[in-house]
């Protein structure tokens, strides 16, 4: 049974001991989740089917009692709502039909109806929650950021550095252009979406966030993700501008999130002088930290809510748990956070 409700959480009020759940609290770490997965053959497949998503989001819920059940989905859903093929190759990661300048943007009411799914299943896991005594639970939709899908949606696959789509985004600056403000239009309608079918807040993944130089940062990042803040207000949205550095104090001050993931990389002391008391912060335990576990786990965990125990903060992760994390690490892991002084 979870001690806080999310309009408590969303309050911007400190709590002792924080609230805790963690990105990918549900996926392959988890053996009962291994065994589900099997029910499908094709991951956007098992995505797309509500009731499999629903169960997958409920397991972590059943072992650890966080204090918010995630959706369960990939952010690739959207380009293949857009029409790209999409598949997850072991060892590789996503692979996508990728785009050039002679796409045709699809009609938005025909991509948001193929989303509509993620709305059938955020309805289901709200009853669900409540029937299995998760009450309190607060649910919690996301979408990846327009400059992150479209760095897939470009390079038409995972890479360290997407140096095909930043070039293509220097060299076709209007088409790029039309992009980000097509997905930022879709974005919107998607976690509205969201929001009316139970969402208590979303989160905006731009993994890629940290491939920008400062220019980029501003038209790219900040840009569109304050034009969907403003879309969606009042709603509650954080953002998670992954490894932006020092430019995450920007990312708070001029997109108007509710809440700023940090990623492990940050400094936290400078977080919490610098940015500002009314933005809820939350991470940012690495998770290699919780695959290794031990007194390193311990003493981490203490030191990330010390240093926030006098602000709006929810304990996370960096960025997901990996697949080769013993269960029984966010078991302890959960267990240090709540019982912390």
């Amino acid at each position: 049974m979870t001690s806080k409700n999310t309009s408590q959480i969303l309050t911007n009020s400190s709590f002792n001991p924080p609230p805790i759940w963690m990105m990918r609290q549900a996926g392959r770490y988890l053996p009962e989740y291994r065994r589900l997965r099997e029910r499908e053959s094709n991951f956007l497949s098992f995505c797309n089917n509500p009731h499999l998503s629903v169960e997958a989001a409920l397991q972590p819920m059943r072992r650890y009692s966080f204090d918010a059940a995630i959706l369960f989905s990939d952010i690739l859903l959207v380009p293949y709502a857009m029409g790209l093929s999409v598949s997850f190759e072991e060892g590789r990661g996503p692979l996508l039909s990728s785009i050039d300048q002679t796409f045709k943007f699809p009609k938005e009411e025909r991509v948001l109806e193929k989303l509509n799914v993620v709305a059938k299943t955020l309805v289901l896991l709200r009853d669900k929650l409540d029937k299995e005594n998760f009450t309190n639970a607060g649910m919690i939709g996301f979408c990846g950021a327009p400059w992150t899908l479209a760095a897939y949606m470009l390079e038409g696959e995972s890479s360290r550095d997407f140096l095909k789509m930043r070039y293509f985004a220097l060299s076709h600056p209007s088409f790029f252009s039309d992009l980000i403000v097509y997905l930022t239009s879709i974005l919107s309608k998607f976690l509205s979406i969201q929001f009316s079918a139970g969402a208590d807040f979303v989160q905006i993944f731009d993994s890629w966030a940290g491939l920008t130089d400062e220019d980029q940062f501003d038209r790219w990042v900040i840009t569109p993700t304050k034009e969907i803040v403003e879309n969606l207000s009042p709603y509650p949205i954080f953002g998670f501008a992954r490894q932006a550095g020092s430019r995450v104090f920007l990312y708070g001050q001029k997109t108007g999130l509710k809440g700023i993931s940090l990623d492990s990389g940050q400094d936290l002391r400078m977080v919490d002088k610098l940015l500002s008391q009314d933005i809820i912060v939350q991470g940012n335990l690495d998770p290699m930290r919780l695959l290794v576990g031990g007194t390193g786990l311990e003493k981490e965990i203490k030191r990330i809510c010390t240093q926030f125990r006098d602000r709006p903060f929810i304990f996370n992760l960096g960025h997901g748990i990996l697949k080769e994390t013993p269960p029984e690490n966010v078991t302890h892991a959960v267990s240090l956070v709540r019982n912390f002084q």
